[in-house]
C-alpha cells in the first residue's frame, strides 16, 4: 500500500558475556547505499525486532561448534570478497592474511579433548572438514591468481606432494602392499557382513569396575558403549602406542619398534579419526612418522594424538577384554 512493502528476515548474532542475566536487548539499524545519476544515496530502512530467541552455550563442545560456525561464515565471506577482488584485478594481500588467520584458527582447533563426547566430536570434525574444503578452494584461487608473479610455486607444491609418495622406493614392495591391502579388504568385508551389535547377555560378565577401566579417553565411551553402537561395527578398544618402522617392515614386520606404550585406553575409531584429522591438517609424516627410525632419545616423535598424560600416540593395539569384544577384534 502506498508503495511500501513489509519484509520479514531472520538472522543470528553471537555475544560473549560473563553473566547470562546481562544479555542485552536486540535492535537493528539497516541502510541501503545506491547510486543514481552519478550521485550516491543512503536510504535508511526501518526495522522492528518482533521475536528474539536466545540460546546460551556453556559447555565446551557447544562453544567450539559455535566458534566453528563463525569460522564457516567468515570463510564464505572471504570467498565472495576474493572472487570480487580477482575479477577486478585488485591486490589480495590483505585477503591472504585474513585467509591465513582463519586457516591458523582451524589448524589450532583441538578436536581430541576429554570434554567432548563422540557425537560432539563427530560434528566438530565434520564442520572442520567442511571449512577446510572451502579454505583449500581459497588457497587454490589465490595460487592461481598470484602465479602470474611466481610461476615456480606450482613446482614447490608438486614437490611436497611427491615427498611422501616417494617413501615406497621399491616397486616390488609397492605391489606387495597392494596385494596385502586387497586381501585384507576382502577378509574384513566378509566378516563385517556377519558382524552384529553385542547383546546385553554377552556383556553381562563386565563389572562396573571393568566398564570404568576399559574406557576410551578420546571418545568418552566405555567398552559396552562401543560394542553396542550399531553405527560402527568395526570399533574396538585397545591401547595407544608410539612406534617407528623402516621401509622394509613390509617384508619383516618384526622390525617395528615400539617406543612407548600409552597408559590411556583408546578406541580404534578415535585413533583413525585422529590420524585422518592430523593428515588433513598437516601431512602424513607428522601423523605416523613415515618409514624411518628416530633416535630413542629424540624428543620430537610423530604423533596422531595424545593420551591422558600427554604421551604420543601414532598406532593402536586391540585388547581382549571379553569374548564379545575379542570376536569384534578378530573380525
Amino acid at each position: 500500500v502506498n508503495g511500501t512493502k513489509d519484509m520479514i528476515a531472520t538472522g543470528e548474532c553471537w555475544i560473549y558475556v560473563s553473566d547470562v542475566a546481562s544479555l542485552p536487548e536486540i535492535s537493528l539499524r539497516i541502510s541501503k547505499s545506491f547510486k543514481k545519476n552519478k550521485m550516491n544515496y543512503t536510504l535508511p530502512i526501518l526495522c522492528k525486532v518482533r521475536n528474539v530467541s536466545r540460546t546460551v552455550v556453556t559447555d565446551a563442545g557447544g562453544k567450539l561448534l559455535w566458534d566453528l560456525s563463525v569460522l564457516s561464515r567468515s570463510t564464505e565471506l572471504l570467498t565472495s570478497e576474493l572472487a570480487d577482488s580477482i575479477i577486478a584485478g585488485q591486490d589480495v594481500e590483505k585477503l591472504k592474511r585474513r585467509i591465513d588467520h582463519v586457516q591458523a584458527s582451524v589448524s589450532s582447533t583441538q578436536v581430541f579433548k576429554t570434554r567432548y563426547d563422540k557425537a560432539t566430536r563427530e560434528n566438530i570434525m565434520e564442520m572442520i572438514s567442511d571449512i577446510q574444503e572451502k579454505l583449500d578452494s581459497l588457497h587454490a584461487m589465490l595460487s592461481q591468481y598470484l602465479r602470474r608473479e611466481a610461476k615456480n610455486v606450482s613446482l614447490l607444491a608438486r614437490a611436497e606432494d611427491l615427498k611422501f609418495s616417494a617413501q615406497f622406493s621399491k616397486s616390488r614392495r609397492q605391489r606387495l602392499m597392494d596385494r596385502r591391502v586387497a586381501r585384507n579388504f576382502n577378509t574384513v568385508k566378509s566378516h563385517a557382513l556377519k558382524s552384529a551389535v553385542a547383546s546385553e547377555e554377552s556383556l553381562r560378565s563386565l563389572t562396573d569396575d571393568a566398564l570404568n577401566f576399559y574406557f576410551c579417553v578420546l571418545y568418552m565411551s566405555s567398552v559396552k558403549d562401543i560394542l553396542m553402537d550399531p553405527s560402527d561395527l568395526e570399533n574396538a578398544i585397545g591401547i595407544g602406542l608410539a612406534v617407528a618402522r623402516p621401509e622394509h617392515v613390509v617384508d619383516d614386520p618384526t622390525s617395528l619398534r615400539v617406543y612407548s606404550i600409552s597408559g590411556s585406553l583408546v578406541s580404534r575409531s578415535s585413533v583413525m579419526d585422529a590420524l585422518k584429522y592430523k593428515i588433513s591438517m598437516t601431512n602424513p609424516l607428522s601423523a605416523h612418522g613415515g618409514f624411518s627410525f628416530v633416535s630413542m632419545y629424540q624428543s620430537e616423535l610423530s604423533y596422531a594424538t595424545f593420551g591422558a598424560s600427554r604421551e604420543p600416540i601414532n598406532a593402536w593395539l586391540p585388547l581382549y577384554v571379553c569374548p564379545a569384544h575379542w570376536e569384534r577384534v578378530k573380525s
